[in-house]
């Protein structure tokens, strides 16, 4: 089996640099990279960025550059989208059985859960993708509002008045990580209703975990460095 990883880097970020913000004197976007190095079971490395400072970096790390087009480089590109343009452009990820798409600005990542998503998609031939998800009881979107025009709150969802009051009698919302993707190449041209991710496809498995997230300030910052400090086991190669 062809497995191949593609990192998605886009510079246009309202945090400047947190795609190369020095964790432990390491840039934040050689994290992802290193961890899928150290999978052994993946083969070809990209990355797809319109930043030349970040292609050269990846280089550094045995990553093929994929230079984004304008459109890719807006603060409002879909990763969806880049993860695309990627499989159209390269023949080598087209031909790959799996593709691990990773993101930037995700320290908080280790071989052992890359390679468990990747023995999932592998033993269940129905699934078009494995991605970490996390349990967030108390941001169930049954118990949140928004703002309308008029700054009046109004419910989220229609029909959270046939909702039970109580928090354990909800459904158990779940929330992608945006460390990795572990997608089946085969599904990401079809067109499914997965959005913002139709290249997920229809039948997405979630790998529960917790502490994985994606830094876009400092708080987030400092808790990368804390979750890779307590959990150094899953990361020994760092060190």
């Amino acid at each position: 089996m062809k497995i191949s990883a593609l990192l998605l880097a886009k510079s246009t970020s309202s945090f400047k640099d947190k795609n190369i913000l020095p964790i432990f004197d390491k840039p934040t976007m050689s994290f992802p990279m290193l961890a899928a190095k150290n999978t052994n079971l993946i083969t070809s490395f990209y990355i797809s960025s319109d930043n030349q400072q970040y292609l050269d970096i990846a280089k550094d790390f045995g990553y093929k550059g994929i230079l984004r087009p304008d459109y890719l480089a807006s603060a409002n590109a879909k990763s969806d989208d880049a993860v695309k343009h990627a499989f159209d452009e390269v023949k080598n990820i087209r031909e790959s059985d799996i593709l691990i798409v990773q993101h930037a600005n995700v320290a908080t990542i280790y071989p052992e859960l890359i390679i468990k998503a990747i023995n999932v998609l592998k033993e269940d031939e129905d699934l078009t993708s494995v991605v970490p998800a996390h349990k967030k009881i108390e941001y169930n979107p049954y118990r949140c509002f928004f703002l309308d025009d008029k700054k009046n709150l109004i419910p989220a969802i229609s029909n959270m008045h046939e909702m039970s009051p109580n928090r354990q009698n909800l459904p158990t919302p779940l929330f992608l990580d945006h460390s990795f993707w572990c997608i089946r190449t085969t599904n990401i041209n079809k067109k499914y209703n997965f959005s913002p991710w139709n290249s997920l496809g229809d039948k997405v498995m979630p790998l529960i975990c917790e502490g994985m997230f994606d830094i876009h300030d400092e708080e987030d910052l400092s808790k990368s460095k804390e979750w890779l400090l307590t959990n150094k086991k899953k990361v020994s190669y760092l060190w």
